[in-house]
């Protein structure tokens, strides 16, 4: 399915689309009909998610009516969700042209972007490989007579956003006989082939001269080569924002093998690898100032003849030597040397994203990312921009005693602790060591990378978490 956007001065005679806010349903009166009789015996009461079409007559066009919730709580995050949720209504009943009524937005600028990205958020469908695929072009005309430029420039930003969220998504959902180091850096030259974004990479045998031990040690036992990938988006004379992203392809969990139940999911384990890409590919889009690298380790974590043993100690690129006591701790292994290599490029901060830990899934569930940093401002821009437009965090601690458990008898550091508490937060401690001076974020995306059963506004699978938020962030941050 594909969605276009176009605008129109007069009528056209297709279904309207109009949002009625609770307060509407207290006047009495929408459009100059009477709600009282309109709703009689109907369960609409003006909530987000829910829909009515009203039929005036036979001969006149009709009204679908969206819910909005409560007017002073519509934000970027309901905008956002409802426009997803009109998108999938819209192709599940099978429109192909309706007028938008836009007067809800009230011209306010971040609610037609939220909402709008939305619109192109909802066109999306895992069915990569179903033999009967949804067709449904959706044309959606904007019933509104003042058509200016910022409006339209708001519109074509929006597209840009819900296309590259989107095409983050697909990267996540898609299984990993189709996904592996090698076909993910194939896809992501294809989709930057004449873009202003810089590609480099190393294989095995640069991993190996750049001693990236730890990339190669986890990807020992697959015999699919590791890669790494390194983006580089310039349009800013400012040192630059390291983004290194979590690559595992599938993570099995080596020879500390996951269990049933746990293991069918794990082609998502490269989300964050999938964010930092999508990202850079947006901003490239959208001509953003700034200066980012990129940097995506990418391997398959599986048991094999070459695999890493628990016990095993590499040195990583930093210097700093490993124990590896857990071979499925192995996100943190990769991500430290991407961490490690980004130092060349003189990052005046570091940001990792990864699909971490259990830990952060068991301390906030599904709804929150947990945001690691010990600059407190950063994480007040993180928190303001995620809560504005629903991809949400909360702060864990980073006190340098969790540190102490890190500690190993044989090497710098060992890849877990002495126990099983506080995971997600050691996790972060480990990643820590290798930024070093270098202001270091951590976001821990294991519970909101992906939904395990279908909402009003998106379908199970990727959600393309991180994307958005860093956009955001990057737009803020100064």
């Amino acid at each position: 399915m594909s969605i276009t956007v176009k605008f129109s001065k007069k009528e056209n005679g297709f279904p309207r689309v109009k949002f009625v806010f609770k307060e509407d349903l207290k006047r009495g009166r929408i459009n100059g009909f009477d709600t009282g009789k309109i709703f009689k015996g109907s369960e609409f009461k003006g909530d987000l998610f829910q829909f009515f079409p009203l039929r005036i007559s036979e001969e006149r066009t009709y009204f679908l009516l969206m819910g909005g919730g409560e007017r002073a709580k519509f934000n970027g995050d309901s905008a956002f969700k409802a426009g997803s949720f009109l998108t999938i209504k819209l192709k599940e009943l099978g429109f192909r042209n309706v007028e938008l009524m836009v007067d809800f937005l009230e011209r306010d600028e971040k609610l037609v972007l939220e909402f709008f990205s939305g619109i192109f958020y909802g066109d999306y469908e895992n069915d990569f490989f179903k033999s009967q695929k949804k067709e449904n072009n959706l044309t959606v005309y904007i019933a509104s007579s003042s058509h200016d430029k910022v409006f339209r420039k708001l519109i074509d930003v929006s597209r840009k956003i819900g296309v590259n969220v989107n095409l983050c998504r697909e990267f996540v959902d898609l299984p990993a006989n189709h996904i592996n180091p090698i076909t993910f850096v194939d896809r992501v030259k294809k989709l930057l082939k004449g873009s202003d974004v810089k590609v480099d990479l190393l294989r095995l045998k640069e991993i190996e001269k750049y001693n990236l031990n730890l990339i190669k040690a986890v990807s020992g036992g697959s015999f699919v080569e590791p890669r790494l990938l390194i983006l580089e988006y310039k349009n800013s004379k400012d040192r630059p924002i390291a983004f290194i992203g979590k690559g595992v392809t599938f993570d099995s969990g080596g020879l500390n093998l996951k269990p049933t139940a746990h293991i069918e999911d794990m082609k998502t384990d490269m989300a964050g690898g999938a964010v930092v890409f999508s990202l850079i590919k947006l901003l490239s889009e959208l001509k953003v100032k700034a200066n980012v690298i990129g940097i995506i380790p990418l391997v398959e974590n599986l048991p094999g003849n070459q695999a890493t043993k628990p016990g095993d100690v590499f040195i990583s690129h930093s210097g700093k030597s490993v124990e590896i006591l857990n071979t499925d701790a192995e996100g943190r292994l990769i991500l430290a040397d991407g961490i490690g290599f980004s130092k060349r490029f003189n990052p005046s901060m570091i940001v990792s994203i990864a699909t971490l830990t259990g830990s952060a899934v068991v301390a906030l569930g599904t709804l929150r990312c947990a945001i690691f940093s010990k600059n407190e401002d950063v994480i007040d821009i993180f928190k303001r921009v995620g809560d504005e437009i629903g991809e949400k965090l909360w702060p864990l601690p980073m006190d340098d005693e969790y540190g102490e458990e890190l500690k190993s008898d044989i090497a710098d550091i060992k890849n877990i602790g002495s126990s099983r508490f506080g995971g997600a937060i050691l996790g972060a401690k480990f990643l820590e060591n290798f930024s070093e001076d270098t202001p270091f974020v951590h976001l821990d995306i294991a519970g909101v990378s992906d939904l395990k059963s279908k909402k009003p506004y998106a379908p199970k699978g990727g959600t393309g978490f991180g994307v958005r938020l860093l956009y955001n962030f990057m737009r803020e941050y100064k």
